[in-house]
């Protein structure tokens, strides 16, 4: 069995100016993105179609990464992000 990937990425401050050219080519080849729902607004436009968003809640941190890993272990999905804005350690699954 393949195993999935998680990649741990930021946004930026709000703009998409502000997304770099790497964390562009994460969101756009993601299978599942888990994060706070509010940062969805700045990438929904980015996304391939049949991306799914998953919205853990704001200061969720732990369950994110808990369910990237989940995610991550299941055949089905092969990238994983998590995303959350103006910090390093933004997932997107």
């Amino acid at each position: 069995m393949n195993k999935g990937k998680i990649i741990v990425a930021g946004i930026g401050p709000g703009s998409e100016a502000d997304i770099t050219p790497a964390v562009l080519a994460a969101i756009q080849s993601s299978d599942v993105i888990i994060g706070y729902k509010y940062y969805f607004r700045f990438i929904t436009h980015l996304l391939r179609e049949g991306t799914e968003c998953i919205d853990t809640g704001m200061k969720r941190e732990q369950a994110r990464a808990e369910q990237a890993f989940a995610y991550a272990n299941e055949e089905y999905y092969k990238t994983n992000r998590q995303i959350k804005a103006n910090c390093p350690f933004i997932r997107l699954i």
